[in-house]
């Protein structure tokens, strides 16, 4: 009877044991943390560290990658043409192409981290575009403005003209009468 005693609580805790260790397993599992899936984020950071050149020839890879149909590539391409340090850097071709790829249904796969960076790059975008807007809107003011300006200057510089024409007229008649007297 102590054998199958034995043979039980061994069967018991074997059974004990093996059920908390698939409990530790499956809790770790839960817990681990979730593969870094942020493509966009990644890649806009490391392509901040790049130096002009460096940056050159990651555009010129891209531009091939787009080309030979990668989908990464278009996203790759956005970031590179919003990044301020880029050679290729165009908040207009950036915010063109954000538009297109967010409409196709490549977008549907971004993570969520990935697209919270790009509509926050959109915004940041639209925010840009509208300044910049508002900018030169103002230089075309000033410019009428000072356009304006100088047609007055030079109207009142006529005037100045003809009146000093007129007093030197003035001043040779005076002479003239004087000298006939």
């Amino acid at each position: 009877m102590t054998f199958s005693r034995f043979s039980k609580t061994k069967n018991a805790k074997q059974i004990f044991v093996s059920l908390s260790f698939s409990m530790l397993l499956t809790a770790c599992q839960l817990t681990t943390p979730a593969q870094n899936n942020n493509v966009a984020s990644d890649y806009y950071l490391w392509i901040k560290t790049l130096t002009t050149e460096e940056l050159r020839q990651e555009i010129s890879q891209q531009q091939q990658n787009y080309q030979a149909g990668f989908e990464q590539a278009k996203i790759n391409l956005i970031l590179l043409h919003a990044l301020t340090t880029s050679p290729v850097y165009n908040p207009y071709t950036a915010k063109t192409m954000l538009n297109n790829f967010t409409s196709e249904r490549a977008a549907q796969q971004l993570t969520a981290h990935d697209f919270a960076l790009l509509s926050l790059l959109r915004d940041q975008l639209n925010q840009y575009i509208l300044a910049s807007n508002k900018l030169l809107l103002s230089k075309q003011k000033q410019q009428e403005h000072s356009i304006q300006q100088q047609q007055v200057i030079e109207e009142k510089q006529t005037t100045i003209d003809k009146l000093q024409q007129q007093i030197n007229q003035l001043k040779r008649i005076e002479l003239t009468i004087e000298n006939e007297q």
